[in-house]
């Protein structure tokens, strides 16, 4: 519990105070906080112990934001493939439109059949052209 940072959402649950309580101890100057490289403020775990006594701190918490920590890169990049997806689909929708339009302009072909010895001669019989 020495330096670790942790966001104000994060500072009052551990602090067991409500969210408005950090930012009003934080705008009153009770509450030193910093930015992070973001330029999101943060609290150290030491400092809500000074101010607020003691912290609870779970283990439970660690592992689910390491697990989110690593799952984001492939969340995001499914995120990505999907959208990739996304836009190829209606790339094809409008080409299949295009496609249909062009197909229902065409002339439309009639099927002849094959003039054969025997279609001759059945033709002649019934005075078919």
């Amino acid at each position: 519990m020495t330096h670790q940072l942790v966001n104000l959402s994060e500072a009052a649950r551990l602090a067991n105070v409500s969210r408005s309580t950090i930012s009003r101890d934080k705008r009153s100057g009770k509450l030193s906080t910093i930015n992070d490289i973001k330029g999101k403020p943060v609290v150290a775990i030491s400092e809500l112990v000074r101010l607020y006594g003691s912290v609870t701190q779970d283990d439970e918490s660690q592992p689910r934001n390491d697990a989110h920590d690593t799952l984001q890169p492939q969340i995001d990049l499914l995120l990505q493939q999907v959208r990739q997806l996304e836009s190829q689909l209606l790339a094809a929708q409008e080409r299949e439109k295009g496609l249909m339009a062009m197909v229902q302009g065409a002339p439309k072909i009639t099927s002849q059949k094959k003039r054969g010895v025997l279609g001759r001669v059945v033709r002649a019989a019934l005075d078919i052209e």
